[in-house]
């Protein structure tokens, strides 16, 4: 309670309050709105007690009733004088600060930056006639299909946000992630930014977090600094508060599970490429060249052969080494389950193939050079289902091996290759995660740099979405491997006795699309640009 203020306030209502008071009185209901809501709720209490017991009261006194009446209306009547002075000093105290103080404009707008072969979307609101490029206002929405953005606010706070992702700017301070990556970070100034997910409402209390919102997942709040306050927002739609260092994922119905804080995680600056791996396969201590993959931070990769211990064969191969299997027991596996759902990727690597045309590799042989993924058994109803990603050789006999680039119950082939003649070729698959005017996903194939024709296939009914496009699901089962393919049966990860006979050499695979001109980039270069 402000006493002098209240004091000052009373003795004006009681018509006691002298010059000096009433200057000081003026002065802080022109710069205090606060002191102006008080000011304002006496004002309707003292007029509302006058009023009840104006019509309550007796006259006490000898006086008659008109010259009682009188005397109300006089005492009344100054008051009333008083508090409309004071309003109409008020009054031109704020317009004359309103005239003479230069306007304060919020900026709500938030700026933006890619990173090299990001593709986004960018919408606005109907009522914002003269958008700015790379600049988000109130209610603009941003979609990412692949790549990371940096968000800059006004406010200061920075956000690193990885895709595919889909945001929304509902106020300065206010952002909506239906889904993606984002690791945040607030300065003092900006306590109270808030981010909203489709399960979560995250209160930001001065601090550096990460936030994971995925469909098919459960929403994930990551703090590295200072708290945060977090909000279910379905079920009992609990509360806590989170410090630096502590992880929460939360459940569907409104309780919080804790989980281990992971900053790998979460990019903190805008990458110099898309996030991929490269295998170069030029050491037998490390065939894996690079990793900016997230998801795949703390990967793992054995290498299988009938050698005691498992070595990796190394031959020559267009840049430094390459990675012999040879058909019989040795591939490469990983615990990295892969680009899922349908997201967009590319993989990339040279291959050389002997001569694969013999009568015992028909009529049901299967050869993958990358796979990962769920394979769908044979004997099932549900051979539509497309949730796995393989690239792989099928034969016929006296014919080159069929490549065919599979997502599981439809898939793409080509006849119009060979690719088992011995020699080095460079093979680039890539898929955009989009449909094309026939429903089918967009996908392209480069053989040594070139685009080549595929056809679509299927095993019919294809499973679709409601507007007839191929639904594309890769889902976790077989994390990804090389030279071996993937199992039908449940129990089984890969198929027993159907390894891949090639050699391999620099094998990339991209979460994103990347373009001609970087695809001739990789064959003749080696270097991954955009």
């Amino acid at each position: 309670m402000n006493q002098p203020l209240e004091s000052r306030i009373q003795a004006m209502l009681d018509g006691t309050i002298t010059e000096t008071e009433f200057h000081h009185l003026e002065d802080e209901l022109a710069a205090n709105p606060e002191a102006r809501q008080i000011y304002y709720e006496y004002a309707a209490l003292h007029q509302g007690l006058e009023f009840r017991l104006s019509r309550a009261s007796k006259t006490a006194s000898g006086l008659g009733l008109a010259e009682s009446r009188l005397l109300r209306q006089r005492s009344r009547s100054r008051r009333v004088a008083l508090i409309s002075a004071a309003a109409l000093v008020l009054i031109s105290l704020i317009t004359m600060r309103l005239f003479f103080t230069p306007e304060v404009v919020v900026d709500d707008s938030l700026s933006f930056e890619t990173a090299p072969g990001t593709l986004f979307t960018l919408t606005h609101n109907e009522a914002n006639e003269n958008p700015k490029a790379m600049q988000m206002d109130i209610e603009s929405r941003l979609q990412i299909s692949q790549g990371t953005v940096e968000l800059n606010f006004a406010s200061g706070v920075s956000a690193i946000i990885q895709g595919p992702a889909d945001i929304t700017l509902h106020d300065h301070d206010r952002l909506y992630m239906g889904f993606g990556t984002g690791w945040f970070n607030v300065p003092q100034k900006a306590i109270g930014f808030t981010v909203v997910t489709r399960e979560l409402n995250i209160v930001d209390l001065g601090t550096e977090f990460g936030v994971i919102s995925d469909p098919g997942k459960d929403d994930e709040v990551h703090v590295f600094k200072g708290k945060v306050r977090v909000e279910a927002l379905h079920g009992v739609k609990k509360e806590t508060t989170l410090t630096a260092n502590q992880a929460v994922l939360v459940r569907p119905y409104g309780r919080f599970q804790v989980v281990d804080n992971n900053p790998p995680v979460f990019q903190k600056t805008l990458p110099k490429t898309l996030p991929h791996m490269h295998w170069s396969f030029d050491s037998r201590d490390d065939l894996l060249a690079s990793n900016t993959i997230i998801t795949a931070a703390n990967l793992h990769h054995q290498l299988h052969s009938s050698s005691k211990p498992s070595q990796a064969d190394l031959t020559s191969g267009p840049f430094g080494k390459a990675l012999a299997l040879d058909g019989i027991s040795n591939y490469l596996e990983t615990d990295w389950a892969g680009i899922l759902g349908d997201r967009p990727r590319t993989v990339a690597f040279w291959l050389k193939m002997p001569n694969r045309r013999a009568p015992e590799l028909m009529p049901h042989q299967q050869h993958t050079v990358v796979g990962w993924g769920t394979q769908q058994s044979g004997h099932s109803s549900n051979l539509s289902i497309n949730s796995k990603w393989t690239i792989h050789f099928d034969y016929a006999e006296n014919k080159p091996p069929i490549l065919n680039m599979s997502y599981g119950g439809f898939w793409y082939y080509t006849r119009e290759t060979e690719l088992d003649d011995n020699a080095w070729h460079h093979v680039a698959v890539t898929y955009s995660g989009e449909s094309d005017h026939a429903g089918n996903p967009v996908t392209r194939l480069f053989i040594d740099g070139q685009a080549h024709k595929i056809h679509p296939a299927s095993h019919p009914p294809v499973r679709t979405h409601e507007d007839g496009q191929v639904m594309i699901d890769t889902m976790e089962k077989t994390p990804l491997v090389i030279g071996a393919t993937l199992s039908r049966e449940g129990q089984e990860l890969i198929a027993p006795n159907q390894f891949l006979q090639a050699k391999i050499d620099e094998l990339y695979i991209i979460e994103g699309v990347i373009n001609e001109d970087s695809i001739r980039q990789l064959m003749t270069k080696n270097q991954l640009t955009h």
